[in-house]
């Protein structure tokens, strides 16, 4: 099987909507950090990111793709407590211009 390549700004051609638009740009980002991804939906995110080969190690993030207005904190509240449970970091990765922030968060409940 033939794999192209392409780059963030060759994601505004493709006839994709604009969640898919956004998914593969955090996808594309994400391997140009050297994680390994797979997808997340298990877990409640779009993406689980490993530091290495999923073979040999545990995913550190479910990673999940927001636009500019991310503004559901009941949604970021519910990522947070899901990746807590299965003992994973809470990513929010969110774009705005083509261009991808990070927010991690981490449920600690109340003590």
């Amino acid at each position: 099987a033939v794999v192209s390549t392409q780059s963030t700004g060759d994601v505004q051609n493709l006839e994709l909507t604009e969640n898919e638009k956004n998914r593969l740009i955090v996808l594309q980002d994400l391997c140009r950090r050297k994680y390994h991804v797979t997808p997340g939906s298990k877990f409640g995110g779009d993406f689980l990111a490993y530091p290495g080969d999923p073979l040999v190690y545990h995913a550190y993030f479910v990673v999940r793709v927001y636009n500019e207005d991310c503004t559901d904190s009941g949604d970021l509240l519910a990522l947070s407590r899901l990746a807590s449970s299965v003992k994973k970091v809470a990513v929010a990765a969110i774009i705005k211009n083509g261009t991808v922030k990070y927010i991690s968060l981490q449920w600690s409940g109340l003590r």
